[in-house]
Formats: C-alpha cells, sequence, structure tokens
C-alpha cells in the first residue's frame, strides 16, 4: 500500500444552512494516521481471507469495475465499523443541521469499495440525498470526480423528462461545456460528504499497483425519508454482482416498477 502523506491543517466545520450546501464538502482528517491504519488492516485482513465480487459493467461513459463488501457483509462480519459509522454521522448532522439515518436498504448503507488497479466506477447519481465517503489509503489515479449539485431532475424517479435531461447532462460535451467538475484526491482519514443524488460523481481509473479502499456511508432524510428498502432491488443486482438485469440503466426504475409514495 501507498504510504499517506502528511496531513495539511484540518478544515473547520463551518456551519451550513440544511440542504441549501454547496453540493459537497470535505472534513480534512476526520480519522488521525494511527485510526485510518487501524481500520484500513480490519478490512485488509477480511479482504485477503474472504472472495469479494468482482462487478464489471461497460459503459460508453467510464465503466464500472469494483470489488465490494457490502452492507450485509459489513454488519455481519466487520461490525467494528459500526461505531465509526455513527461518528460520521454524528459529524455530518451537526454540519448539516439536519437528522439523517442510514439507508432501509442494509446492503447499500454501508459499503466498502475496493477498486482494484485499472478498475474505475462509472458516472452516476446516488439513489440517495447524502453521501459520506471516508478513504483509507493513498493510490496512483483513482480521482473523485464531482459536478456539484449539476441535476435538474428528482432522481431515479422522476419520470421521462428527468431521465431524459440526466442523460443529456451526463454526455461527456455537455458535461465539458457547461458542468464545474471538481477534481478530489482526499488524503488517508478524510472524509468527502456529498449531495448523493444531486452531484453527478465518478471515480477515475486506478493506475498504480495498489487497491483504493473507501468506507461509503448512504444516508437518507431522517424527517422524510426519501429511499424506501425496496427501491435499488434491481439496482442492488447491478452493482454488487455480474447477473444480468433488465433496465439499460438501473439507475433508474425499469419500466413498469410502482412509483414511490411521495
Amino acid at each position: 500500500m501507498t504510504s499517506p502523506p502528511a496531513a495539511g491543517p484540518p478544515t473547520p466545520d463551518l456551519p451550513v444552512p440544511g440542504w441549501a450546501f454547496s453540493g459537497y464538502f470535505v472534513v480534512e482528517r476526520f480519522l488521525d494516521a494511527a485510526q485510518v491504519a487501524g481500520v484500513l488492516a480490519r478490512i485488509e485482513d477480511y479482504v485477503a481471507t474472504h472472495e469479494l465480487p468482482l462487478v464489471h459493467r461497460e459503459h460508453a461513459r467510464r465503466e464500472l469495475h469494483y470489488r465490494v463488501i457490502d452492507g450485509l457483509r459489513v454488519e455481519r462480519d466487520l461490525t467494528a465499523l459500526q461505531p465509526l459509522c455513527a461518528d460520521v454521522k454524528a459529524r455530518v448532522e451537526a454540519r448539516l443541521g439536519i437528522r439523517l439515518e442510514l439507508l432501509a436498504d442494509r446492503r447499500v448503507a454501508v459499503n466498502v469499495n475496493v477498486t482494484p488497479p485499472g478498475g474505475s466506477y462509472r458516472w452516476h447519481y446516488d439513489r440517495n440525498p447524502v453521501t459520506a465517503l471516508l478513504y483509507l489509503n493513498a493510490v496512483e489515479g483513482g480521482t473523485l470526480e464531482v459536478c456539484p449539485n449539476y441535476r435538474l431532475s428528482t432522481g431515479r424517479h422522476s419520470g421521462v423528462l428527468g431521465r431524459a435531461a440526466d442523460r443529456v447532462l451526463q454526455s461527456e460535451p455537455v458535461r465539458r461545456r457547461i458542468g464545474h467538475t471538481v477534481s478530489l484526491t482526499p488524503r488517508p482519514g478524510d472524509l468527502v460528504v456529498m449531495r448523493g443524488d444531486r452531484c453527478l460523481h465518478s471515480v477515475s481509473e486506478v493506475t498504480g499497483p495498489a487497491d483504493r479502499v473507501n468506507l461509503v456511508i448512504s444516508f437518507d432524510d431522517a424527517e422524510r425519508p426519501r429511499v424506501q428498502a425496496q427501491d435499488g432491488d434491481e439496482l442492488d443486482t447491478y452493482l454488487y454482482s455480474q447477473d444480468q438485469v433488465r433496465s439499460a440503466d438501473p439507475n433508474y426504475r425499469s419500466p413498469g416498477q410502482a412509483p414511490r409514495r411521495p
């Protein structure tokens, strides 16, 4: 594994007016070097002793190619991560001034993404309003690229017009012309928090010899949950297996699926 670079001064936690924040923010040194080493060691031990699915989905703009420890495995086998997730939740709630809850879909709520050399993560929006990404090691490549608050629609339940708008805005010529793309290379221990369902984001190809490892925590609005447990059945299949899916893009509901309650 690449040695972590020297950490810079921490970013102060400035108040943000609820959902109106600028799309993403970074909490530097959320974990110190010793804490990062402890978490990473647990995950590396797990990876060394368990077979993880290699998920590979071709896509014109950037392929999805990664390994993942899903939330059910985390819940069962990596219970030591639970206090860390609670700390992340408390910090994000304090920063935003809102109450959050983990996604009802336990498979999605807490994941460990392990992106191998040559791997990447396609451009996408998340199904949930707040996503927290905790970085655990430094690698070559694997840059997080974000178009903050880029989406016009209301997400994967937005209907035909919303999906059409998403397709146009995600096209590379349009994104390069009107999108404001921010490239982030967080240090180990840094926490990135974004409006997952509003920020178009992707992970560029890992070019070095080491796996890129980060913890992904997905939150819903505790006051008015937006994501139901059954929302992601086909999307879960797409993200966590190599099984065939019916939809051309399971980031949206398949035709004939019942609409979500308001």
